[in-house]
């Protein structure tokens, strides 16, 4: 039979990081820098909360400061003790990952609040996006709190009034700078924010380095990587190896793979291109090959393609069939080479997602259409992993695909 060839969609561009990384101006003069700094810590002393913040911030990047996180909290913290919108976002965050204070959900959820209250415009110096970046991060910070925590909480920030007046500066610790601990991964963790896309994965590679891998959602304001993260790891040589996905792509590896109890971890996914070479990159018009390792017994396989455009492509089983792999069997789709269905890839070009299901009853009965809705598909996808028979447990694996122009 002579190969079917459907060109599937693909994700849009991916969008920036809502919390931009930080960049060092050069500075051409010393002295100067140094003048701007001491003038910044005399309208500090003398209570001005934008002074304050940008000493935490000039402690935080080593921008004519030496490196301290502890500093910068705790400027942020007299900063944000006088209503200062954007500090109490920043101290916010420094609560969230326990980044030079002990991690404290409460704190963190009153400063966040706080931040995401004040008038854009006002006299807390709020603008719409702090605030947004505010409310969202307090909601991801709520999932993790108690109740009783909660409630905590609001009854400091109903109490909660601005100071005024001058502001005795925190003093550097001794020999100069806040000594931060030596990459292992219980430290690296610490500076992950919560999985909007899945789980960060912080790893130890054989050679002895540390990278830190995964997906973000960049539709989400609080979930990128914060900038104590940023120069914590750019300090101390942890590699970065972070991708964006669209919220949908994202929506499906939240729904399909949030439980790490269903990985498949005996289960190996190769991407491959129609010459069997390995890829994780296709060019415009290459075909999408995809080799399963064999398991060690007889199970049902179901391969589905999920592209940015809101459709997913139902790769295998063919229709009509159940897609029942032998033990020991390896399994090969989308080969042109062999005759059945193959595909191509084509624009809109980005980040879309394989996965691989295995169960040992058929995903679904009947007959599925070889194209449909992402949403109409979660829908019943759903229902089939909530199900509490270990007959019907299913396990995945997934991959991103990535597909570009020529």
């Amino acid at each position: 039979m002579a190969a079917t060839r459907t060109r599937a969609g693909r994700m849009w561009a991916a969008r920036g990081l809502a919390l931009a990384l930080c960049v060092l101006a050069p500075l051409t003069v010393r002295a100067a820098a140094d003048e701007a700094v001491e003038t910044l810590r005399r309208a500090a002393a003398a209570g001005d909360a934008a002074a304050l913040y940008s000493l935490g911030d000039r402690y935080e990047r080593a921008d004519g400061l030496e490196f301290d996180l502890a500093m910068a909290a705790a400027h942020m913290r007299l900063a944000a003790e006088r209503g200062y919108a954007p500090a109490q976002y920043r101290l916010g965050l420094f609560y969230a990952g326990g980044v030079g204070v002990p991690e404290n959900l409460v704190e963190s959820y009153k400063w966040l609040t706080l931040a995401g209250a004040a008038d854009a415009g006002g006299d807390g110096s709020a603008d719409d996006e702090t605030g947004l970046l505010a409310e969202a991060l307090r909601t991801v910070i709520a999932a993790r709190m108690s109740e009783a925590d909660i409630g905590r909480a609001r009854d400091e920030i109903a109490a909660f009034a601005p100071i005024e007046g001058p502001a005795e500066l925190p003093l550097p610790s001794a020999g100069g700078g806040t000594a931060l601990p030596a990459p292992t991964l219980a430290t690296i963790r610490r500076f992950l924010p919560p999985g909007n896309c899945g789980e960060l994965t912080a790893e130890k590679g054989e050679d002895g380095t540390f990278r830190v891998t995964g997906f973000l959602d960049g539709s989400d304001p609080a979930g990128g990587l914060s900038p104590a993260a940023t120069s914590y790891f750019a300090g101390n040589g942890v590699e970065v190896r972070v991708r964006e996905l669209s919220p949908g792509i994202c929506r499906v590896i939240r729904q399909v793979a949030a439980d790490p109890a269903r990985v498949a971890a005996d289960l190996e996914v190769t991407l491959m291109d129609e010459t069997k070479r390995p890829r994780e990159v296709f060019p415009d018009g290459t075909f999408i090959v995809v080799a399963l390792s064999a398991l060690a017994a007889d199970r049902y396989v179901a391969v589905d393609y999920f592209a940015h455009d809101g459709n997913v492509l139902h790769m295998f089983p063919d229709p009509g069939t159940r897609g029942r792999v032998r033990a020991g069997q390896a399994l090969v789709v989308g080969d042109p080479e062999a005759g059945g269905r193959s595909w191509q890839t084509g624009p809109p070009f980005g980040k879309d997602l394989l996965v691989a299901f295995v169960s040992e009853r058929p995903l679904y009965d009947g007959a599925r259409p070889e194209v449909e809705a992402i949403g109409d598909y979660l829908a019943f996808l759903g229902r089939r992993l909530a199900s509490p028979a270990p007959a019907d447990a299913v396990r995945v694996r997934y991959r991103v695909v990535e597909t570009v122009p020529r």
